[in-house]
């Protein structure tokens, strides 16, 4: 007679964005680039190399072609620019090769979803597995796969979810998770078939049930923003940026429990090429986000649930004139990395070019606030803030170590 017992299903839960060691790094290649160099390679990721230097695994995906040598090609330029950089490839690369080359528009993922944190979340078990999780529907079509695609490869296990969301747009705490507007919005046909009489009711249960948190908390309006034409990146219909990981940066304990964290502010007077109808329309987006360090500060007030200490940073950037209208484009030092663990608070933040003044005062409020000397990072940022993303949203978060 065989041997009976329980079993009981895996307990996972939405890796952190601030607790732990971070230990692997997702870095995505653009494809349709089959001709990779290492000079290539440190062009675009030196920086992010020399910052994180050997203190975690680089797992590199991308699209490189398709000459049967020309995946192997690319590793070894990724190799010989880590070796470099004084980094052992052996220990520290992990490869992934995906015959899916990505959109080929360059006004929204650059040739392939250079924005790593759009396709997937990433979950872990009690045994510090990771599991990625991914939308069955993604807003940008060109990643579906690429969360399969890094799982057989690189043997991670993966969970596909019937709600649409996108990566930037959640930050996960201790026992709660931040989350835009959009995500409410964007699931609303769904959860109303699902509940019917109480739509949010039901996608916060499901929320809360998958992400392994107690509180969902949303960030942004109840009403979409009234910008006319003007509007930050992305169509930020309820928050005032497309992701929220581009203005809030969540950053652990206070000494009294609060969960601290940083909330942008456009300083009107670093907005590049602003006119004063411009000016207008950033009062507006600084009015939301003072709205939101109120809800904030009073969430734990109202019910059950995390006090927050907020702080608030300034922020730059620039204007541009595109064909939907004038774009407010922001010089996100809130899109960083950042990484708590047993004494060590540690960022690493994007660099803006001609905002040394800015960049100075963020690292000193930083410095106050317990951490260490933030990890400058200069990678062009500036044009990749023009598709909407900067280094939170170019590199993803695979494993941390909580222990």
């Amino acid at each position: 007679m065989g041997r009976q017992g329980f079993t009981r299903a895996i307990q996972t839960r939405a890796i952190s964005s601030v607790y732990g060691k971070i230990e692997q790094l997702l870095l995505a290649y653009p494809s349709g680039l089959a001709n990779v160099s290492k000079e290539n390679v440190l062009e675009r990721y030196g920086a992010i190399f020399e910052a994180f230097n050997d203190r975690v695994t680089f797992v590199v995906m991308g699209h490189f072609g398709e000459r049967s040598n020309a995946a192997e090609l690319a590793r070894m330029a990724f190799r010989e620019a880590l070796a470099e950089r004084n980094i052992d490839p052996d220990q520290h690369l992990r490869f992934c090769h995906t015959p899916f080359a990505g959109s080929l528009c360059k006004t929204t993922h650059d040739l392939h979803s250079e924005f790593v944190q759009d396709p997937f979340l990433v979950m872990e078990t009690e045994f510090g597995h990771s599991i990625l999780l991914e939308p069955i529907q993604q807003t940008n079509p060109e990643n579906v796969n690429l969360a399969e695609q890094l799982a057989a490869t690189e043997g991670y296990f993966i969970q596909p979810s019937h709600v649409l969301f996108e990566g930037g747009n959640f930050l996960i705490g201790d026992d709660f998770a931040l989350i835009g507007k959009n995500t409410l919005l964007a699931n609303e046909d769904l959860a109303t078939k699902m509940e019917p009489q109480n739509p949010t009711r039901w996608l916060e249960t499901y929320l809360r049930r998958t992400l392994g948190v107690r509180y969902v908390i949303w960030v942004g309006t109840d009403q979409p923003l009234d910008l006319g034409n003007f509007h930050s990146t992305g169509t930020a219909l309820h928050q005032p940026f497309f992701h929220i990981d581009l203005f809030i940066t969540l950053l652990g304990k206070t000494a009294n429990g609060k969960e601290c964290l940083l909330l942008a502010k456009i300083d009107l007077d670093e907005v590049d090429n602003a006119n004063q109808d411009d000016l207008d329309r950033l009062k507006v987006i600084n009015e939301t986000l003072d709205q939101i360090e109120n809800h904030l500060e009073t969430f734990g007030r109202d019910k059950p649930g995390p006090w927050f200490e907020v702080h608030r940073n300034e922020i730059g950037g620039q204007i541009l004139e595109r064909e939907s209208g004038r774009a407010f484009i922001p010089y996100a030092y809130n899109n960083a990395q950042v990484e708590q663990f047993q004494s060590t608070r540690r960022i690493y933040m994007p660099s803006f070019p001609n905002k040394e003044n800015l960049e100075a005062k963020f690292c000193e409020q930083l410095l106050r606030l317990g951490f260490t000397q933030p990890r400058q990072i200069h990678n062009k940022f500036e044009e990749y803030a023009q598709n909407g993303g900067s280094l939170h949203c170019l590199s993803s978060v695979i494993t941390r170590n909580r222990s």
